[in-house]
């Protein structure tokens, strides 16, 4: 969960494709995206594009559980975003679920729910 925050914090696809699955399912504001690179090409990179940049903090665990094959945890964050073209900061409250899959080159993740709320 480390490299998913330094990947978005960077706004950088390229670190996120090393740790997406391909199969990831992404369940966010009541809509679908299946696949990394619907996900990447289609909305992830798209918000990432009017980003000046995002930081990631107050991050606090809720919980966690991994086997030999997979891994779960819940955190919550809050993400102060930068526009790049309206200069405005929006603060997040967030919430995530992570579903992550051992591959031969590491953990993946197979799937993502995000649960936003505007702080300001």
């Amino acid at each position: 969960m480390e490299q998913y925050k330094a990947g978005m914090e960077a706004l950088s696809v390229e670190q996120l494709d090393l740790i997406m699955d391909p199969a990831l399912l992404v369940l966010e504001h009541g809509g679908k995206d299946v696949g990394w690179t619907e996900y990447r090409n289609h909305h992830i990179g798209e918000h990432m594009k009017g980003w000046k940049s995002l930081r990631v903090s107050d991050v606090k665990l809720l919980e966690s559980s991994a086997s030999e094959d997979w891994a779960y945890a819940a955190q919550e964050s809050i993400n102060t975003i930068a526009t790049a073209k309206e200069g405005k900061t929006i603060v997040l409250a967030v919430t995530e679920t992570f579903v992550l899959k051992k591959h031969s080159d590491g953990w993946k993740i197979k799937h993502l729910h995000i649960s936003l709320k505007k702080k300001s």
